[in-house]
């Protein structure tokens, strides 16, 4: 896909402006979204506005949408005021506020914006932390920058962060099909990890493709059978996958997962740890995963796009369970 690479013919003030956005004032999924005018300030200290170009769908926007989620984490009287929901965003800065110097006007940035608090990036502008952004590499386009913050910085933060993976050692991935697993297949390879993972046999072509070394089938098989002496266990799906892979784990190796916190229990492995992740922003690690899209090394699966109109449809989708990579919302 080819990036655009020219910068917006005009350009808004600083004064507060008019965006367009996905806006809930009740809980209940795809059937409570409406697209209203919100009106953003001009940027404070440190802020900046980005003309939005595309915004990555994400499970925590469906369930927190729902009422689930993060939504318990949600400032009180938010619906009320107008609930915008979405993390992921690439776009064009439009203006800066004081102390920005990092940023100009035109320049394609990409980010995870304000997770947990709001991002409200299903908007075709957002107001957001200079901090939380970073700018695009040339020939990456606006659709697979929007597709890569959350779940690029969830992967990156589970294996490295957390679990330490390094070369040579062996990943056991549960879930390599959804947004942050696919993306974990290819940070693991290029990091030198041999990397097995558990899915439905009609993705096995696909896994491989991104470089996984075997592919377990598990509808009919047990990896616990076919899989020992494991350094890391990522896990991000639900069921017993988890509590199952206590038994390939080597001494001393870790169980990170993105859903139930990893409880160890007496018959782990000496040594053996349990790591719960929440991604967090990092301008850092995004610049870590703008190299990786730079180089090719990494490249999301975009399953399909659509406008802003059809975020509802995109959401109901997502609600299907059978979506391979991301959906993005574009504009």
């Amino acid at each position: 896909m080819t990036a655009t690479t020219s910068s917006p013919a005009t350009l808004p003030t600083a004064e507060p402006i008019t965006a367009r956005a996905a806006v809930q004032h009740a809980f209940g999924g795809p059937s409570a979204i409406a697209i209203e005018d919100v009106t953003l300030p001009a940027p404070g200290p440190g802020q900046v506005i980005v003309r939005t170009s595309a915004a990555g769908i994400n499970p925590v926007d469906l369930k927190t949408s729902e009422g689930g989620g993060i939504a318990g984490m949600l400032p009180a009287g938010v619906l009320d005021a107008g609930l915008t929901l979405g993390w992921d965003l690439a776009g064009y800065v439009v203006t800066t506020g004081e102390g920005v110097t990092a940023f100009q006007p035109g320049d394609r940035v990409f980010g995870l914006i304000g997770f947990p608090a709001l991002g409200r990036t299903f908007a075709d502008r957002v107001l957001v932390a200079a901090e939380d952004i970073t700018p695009i590499p040339p020939h990456v386009s606006d659709v697979v920058a929007g597709a890569i913050p959350l779940v690029g910085l969830t992967a990156w933060q589970a294996l490295f962060d957390h679990a330490g993976l390094q070369a040579g050692q062996t990943l056991l991935l549960h879930g390599g099909t959804g947004g942050v697993g696919h993306v974990a297949i290819q940070l693991a390879k290029q990091a030198g990890a041999r990397v097995i993972v558990t899915a439905s046999a009609r993705n096995r072509e696909f896994l491989l493709g991104l470089g996984a070394d075997e592919v377990i089938d598990y509808r009919t098989q047990r990896f616990e059978e076919l899989v020992s002496d494991v350094d890391v266990v990522f896990n991000t799906v639900e069921g017993d996958a988890l509590d199952r892979s206590w038994q390939v784990l080597r001494p001393g190796g870790i169980i990170v997962s993105i859903l139930a916190v990893p409880e160890v229990p007496a018959e782990a492995p000496e040594g053996a740890r349990g790591q719960h992740v929440f991604v967090h922003a990092s301008g850092r690690e995004m610049a870590e995963l703008a190299t990786l899209l730079a180089a090719g090394t990494l490249s999301p699966s975009i399953q399909r796009t659509g406008g802003l109109d059809e975020l509802p449809a995109l959401f109901e989708d997502l609600d299907g369970g059978h979506v391979i990579g991301k959906l993005v919302v574009t504009f």
